[in-house]
């Protein structure tokens, strides 16, 4: 599935206008690590700290491991690169 035609789409368009003003501790996923859920590209994510795997959230509060999923990278999900990072903080 390709994150710039599917209903993802949408979600990684707000990703790029989402203001910086958000009141809950939560971090606003980058459009690039997004990217990098959605296609699978596990280098990318595991070069991120397992702190910001379990803060960065998508507008409609996703996690890097809901992408992965919606988007059918069972490599990363397989792999634990992302459940064993989100279960440690």
């Amino acid at each position: 599935m390709d994150p710039s035609t599917s209903s993802h789409g949408l979600e990684l368009q707000k990703l790029k206008s989402v203001s910086s003003g958000n009141q809950e501790d939560v971090t606003c996923m980058t459009p690039e690590i997004y990217r990098a859920a959605a296609q699978g590209v596990t280098n990318t994510l595991e070069r991120m700290p397992s702190a910001d795997l379990q803060v960065q959230l998508t507008p409609n509060k996703n996690t890097v491991l809901h992408i992965a999923a919606q988007f059918g990278q069972l490599n990363c999900v397989s792999e634990g690169n992302m459940t064993e990072k989100q279960g440690k903080a």
